[in-house]
């Protein structure tokens, strides 16, 4: 995997000394971010991951299940915000894989309406049982209680993509 060391020296020449340079602070807190990826990516190094019949009847290897690919997105943080060199969030973002590579822009405003209606119902109602139900569809109640279970029932102020939906929808009248 030379290109991963390739893109591991392009991104402490590009990315990270320019970062330190004005924000240390956030340069490592960014850094940490990519060394988790490129160990999700190192994870992979020397491994066979082609389960076809034809490809280990043509190499005699044995492939790895995918369910251990499945594990290592469990273990490594594979998301990794853009900064500028000073390291503010650019509000752009990519989410690395094994199937490939997304990425997405969040709109600004709308993120931060959508961070204070989020505090305005953690606050008013606490719990998601609480907010009344002819605010929300059920499709849209189910998907809210469903992202908010690892919070304990909270509604969360965190911002995510489903925290979005919700407040976006909440909102309307």
């Amino acid at each position: 995997m030379i290109f991963l060391e390739y893109t591991k020296s392009w991104y402490m020449q590009n990315v990270y000394s320019q970062v330190s340079q004005h924000n240390p602070e956030a340069a490592k807190a960014h850094l940490a971010k990519f060394m988790s990826i490129y160990q999700f990516y190192d994870a992979f190094r020397g491994k066979n991951w082609n389960t076809s019949t034809a490809h280990f009847l043509e190499h005699n290897i044995a492939p790895h299940e995918k369910s251990e690919r499945r594990e290592l997105l469990d273990t490594f943080g594979t998301y990794l915000p853009l900064i500028d060199k000073y390291g503010n969030d650019s509000y752009t973002h990519v989410n690395f894989s094994s199937g490939g590579i997304h990425g997405a822009e969040i709109y600004v405003e709308q993120l931060m309406q959508d961070r204070a209606k989020i505090k305005e119902l953690k606050d008013k109602y606490k719990y998601i049982s609480l907010v009344p139900k002819k605010r929300l569809i059920q499709k849209l109640f189910n998907l809210i209680k469903k992202t908010i279970e690892n919070n304990k029932g909270r509604i969360s102020s965190t911002f995510n993509a489903r925290n979005s939906i919700f407040v976006s929808c909440v909102s309307r009248k």
